[in-house]
């Protein structure tokens, strides 16, 4: 996992290769949040990896990559 942030905006780049479905939280990668606990997220890569259902993080597949801009 590798993050680049800019003023309020982080890059996150990620790949699971554990075999299993996993959850990342943006706090868990110490990217800020708004209140509610989220922020703005855009997917700009999709290969096996999504925003968690709850808008807190990011979900990959078993065998998954992604890439996010998270906006605070």
């Amino acid at each position: 996992m590798g993050l680049w942030t800019v003023g309020s905006e982080t890059l996150v780049l990620a790949t699971n290769m554990n075999y299993a479905e996993v959850t990342v939280s943006l706090v868990d990668l110490s990217v800020s949040v708004n209140g509610s606990g989220t922020a703005g997220i855009t997917q700009v890569f999709d290969s096996g990896a999504n925003m968690s259902s709850d808008g807190k993080g990011f979900t990959f597949e078993s065998v998954g990559s992604g890439a996010f801009v998270v906006t605070t």
